[in-house]
Formats: C-alpha cells, structure tokens, sequence
C-alpha cells in the first residue's frame, strides 16, 4: 500500500481510499497512477507515459489525459492551482505531493520514498536483459539488424542468386535447344 498526500493506494485491490471512502480504479489509471508514484517529484512526457504505462499501443494523446484528469477528480485537485498533479506545457506532468509505502505488518510505519524507485529499478534492470523485450521495444538496434543480415544472408541471398543462376541455365538450354534438332531425321 502507498500513501499519496493523505490517501491510501491498494494496488492489488485497484482502490484509492480516504477517511473511509474507498473508489475502485479503472486499470490503466491505476497504471498512470502508480507510475507517477514511482516517479515523484519528476516531470512525466507524455510520450513517456506513452512507453511505459500503454506500452506503446496506438492511443491517443487525449486518452492519456483523460486518466490524468480522472485522477485530478479523485484528488479533488485543481489543474490552476493543484496539490497533487502538476502539469508544465511541453514537459509533461509531476506527482507534487508526499509520497511513502506502507508496510504490510503496521502500516503506521512508513517507508522511505526512494524504496519505490528502487523497486521500480530491479523491474527496468530485469526487463533490460531479455532480448525478446528489446526487440519488441527496438531498444537493441545491432541484435535487429544482425536478425535482418541473417535473414537476408540465408534465405535472400540463395533465392536471388539461385533464380539468376536457374534463369541463366534455363536461357543457355532453351538456345542449345533452339540450335540442334530435337529428333534425327527419320530415315525410311
């Protein structure tokens, strides 16, 4: 559990509650949410947010506020003057408020902040080492082209040069063909 500036966040009930209130979460505010969490105090691109909380799925820059603006209505935050979600044209958006995990034995006991981040930095670095992740996400450009110049080596390659060299063979027989008789001369 988190607390964020005097409410409560159960990630693993999607719920985000205050003095006794408790509002269910669509997923990807939830999502949203808990990214600024682990980026507090930082301003959050929107194609940040875009890369990492939609994973690069094709939505639009409108359904990425309409979650920041679903969260700025749970808050009761206001955008002109705001307590929890600051936003700064051209740079992004930036969780201003106090930030601290719970505990699950006292959750009277809090956790330093920067425990989120570290967190957050184990799942980036186990992430990072898988090659099919990297690929997906183009992070590694040599492994892609290296899969490319293979492909192209093996199987491009043989084609292009097996069809010259077949279309070539298949020229020579037709002329050879063309300049001998097919039969001798039938003799009687």
């Amino acid at each position: 559990m988190i607390e964020i500036g005097g409410y409560i966040l159960d990630d693993n009930e999607m719920t985000l509650s205050r003095d006794g209130n408790s509002v269910k979460l669509e997923p990807k505010v939830l999502e949203v949410l808990s990214y600024f969490c682990e980026n507090e105090n930082r301003y959050i691109s929107m194609s940040e947010l875009h890369e990492n909380v939609w994973k690069d799925r094709c939505v639009s820059d409108a359904a990425v506020r309409r979650s920041i603006g679903k969260l700025r209505q749970l808050f009761k935050d206001d955008h002109k003057n705001p307590s929890f979600i600051q936003s700064l044209p051209k740079r992004g958006y930036k969780l201003i408020c106090q930030v601290s995990v719970l505990t699950n034995k006292n959750e009277d006991e809090v956790l330093k902040p920067a425990l989120i981040k570290d967190l957050s930095a184990v799942q980036e670095n186990n992430n990072e080492h898988d090659i099919v992740t990297k690929l997906i996400n183009g992070q590694n450009s040599t492994i892609l082209l290296l899969i490319i110049f293979i492909i192209f080596l093996f199987f491009i390659m043989p084609i292009v040069y097996g069809v010259h060299d077949n279309i070539a063979l298949t020229h020579s027989k037709y002329q050879k063909l063309e300049n001998s008789t097919p039969f001798p001369p039938y003799k009687h």
